[in-house]
């Protein structure tokens, strides 16, 4: 047990040498399960998406090996999103126990990790530079976002405000509580569009497995385009609005 004698308030303040084994074993779970009640509808809605791009890539990864076909684009391109994934799910269970900057570091990396999967999918070349090292992933923001815009955009908000240095990373933030709405709501919405862009790049690279595309038209052999029917659209809307909690 460590204890600091606090003479100016009176008070002795003890640090129990169990204390991150108690905030990771009780505190959080405690904030877990606090989430899960207050946003229990985004929570399913993470979910149901998940379910989505798990269902997806696992068909994918099916064919490609039925097919014997484990040193292509396609297959480096599923692993990449196979760890994007995992990703995802850290990034909602930091969510879930009330981590600020921690759930936009980890989206930076999916999302980095998404437009490189939509580099591998169109340049061949593209892969081996990235086995040698040799692949910067400034070049992978500069390509996706010629297919989806906001890859920009939302890559320079997580550098600049999540995983670089900034003003507010001086600032003594304890975990999230069920009274700061707002940066929750930021997170959710981070989360969720990791989700979509995951989803995006799935379809794209396993285009041949899906019964009912639901973002891309194909417009001649191997080549398509961003064409979501009304229906997906409509459900942009509704994924990526804020819960009212």
């Amino acid at each position: 047990m460590t204890f600091y004698i606090d003479f100016l308030n009176e008070q002795v303040v003890v640090f129990n040498e169990a204390i991150l084994i108690n905030q990771l074993r009780e505190e959080n779970e405690k904030k877990s399960k606090a989430f899960d009640e207050q946003y229990h509808e985004q929570f399913e809605a993470m979910s149901a998406e998940y379910a989505r791009l798990a269902l997806v890539l696992w068909a994918g990864v099916q064919r490609l090996q039925t097919e014997n076909e484990t040193d292509t684009q396609r297959a480096a391109a599923a692993s990449l999103l196979q760890h994007t994934t995992k990703t995802i799910e850290a990034s909602i269970d930091l969510l879930r126990r009330g981590y600020r900057y921690q759930v936009g570091m980890l989206t930076r990396n999916a999302v980095e990790t998404i437009a490189t999967v939509f580099c591998i999918a169109l340049d061949a070349d593209t892969l081996e530079k990235v086995k040698a090292g040799k692949f910067k992933s400034s070049k992978a923001i500069s390509i996706a976002k010629k297919i989806v815009p906001p890859f920009g955009q939302l890559y320079g908000i997580l550098s600049s405000n999540f995983a670089h240095l900034n003003i507010d990373h001086f600032l003594w933030e304890p975990l999230l509580t069920q009274e700061d709405s707002t940066a929750t709501e930021v997170n959710i919405f981070l989360v969720k569009v990791s989700l979509v862009l995951a989803a995006l790049a799935a379809e794209l690279i396993f285009f041949d497995q899906v019964a009912s595309p639901r973002f891309w038209k194909e417009v001649a052999p191997d080549a398509f385009t961003y064409d979501p029917p009304q229906d997906t659209v409509e459900w942009f809307k509704e994924f990526l609005q804020p819960s009212v909690s």
